[in-house]
């Protein structure tokens, strides 16, 4: 948005420079069509967008927020547009929690899950959610605590925590 706005201001100066040029030396005419150029690239600037692999982005005009999505690739797109980027590659959260047992002990344990952002619901974490930072901490991270909390009900010692027949 701010290439856009600079070329558009850049260019407003070119056409002013260009209309007062009349008795003017020719490198102020040379100087004016320089910037006109930088101008337009500016703006051609604007409008080009590119996705690295495993990525995608999700497009916002003035606050709202679009269902067309932008995978990987160079794309030409609308300069208004505002995009926000998703890491569609695996991942791996890792999360420290206690957890009791029917004893009423805690047991410390250190939890690995995997996951990966789908590039179809981008938008619509976008719109409910925020980026896949808040996706984490607002679904994932007290999805999963309560996960833990409900299987240590089934354990009745705390130390059976440790039993290979728990833990699969």
């Amino acid at each position: 948005m701010t290439k856009l706005v600079l070329g558009i201001v850049l260019g407003i100066i070119a056409i002013a420079m260009l209309r007062s040029s009349n008795g003017k030396p020719a490198i102020f005419k040379m100087g004016a069509q320089g910037i006109l150029v930088a101008a337009v690239l500016f703006v051609l600037a604007s409008a080009i967008i590119t996705v690295p692999a495993g990525h995608i982005r999700v497009a916002t005009l003035f606050g709202k927020v679009l269902d067309a999505t932008y995978r990987e690739g160079l794309h030409l797109v609308n300069p208004l547009l505002e995009f926000t980027q998703f890491d569609l590659r695996q991942k791996t959260h890792k999360e420290s929690a206690g957890i009791p047992a029917e004893d009423k002990l805690i047991t410390r344990m250190d939890v690995s899950v995997q996951y990966r952002t789908i590039g179809e619901m981008s938008p619509e974490i976008l719109r409910n959610t925020g980026n896949t930072e808040t996706l984490i901490q607002v679904h994932l991270i007290p999805k999963l605590r309560s996960i833990l909390r409900e299987q240590g009900k089934g354990v009745e010692l705390s130390q059976d925590f440790f039993r290979e027949s728990i833990q699969k």
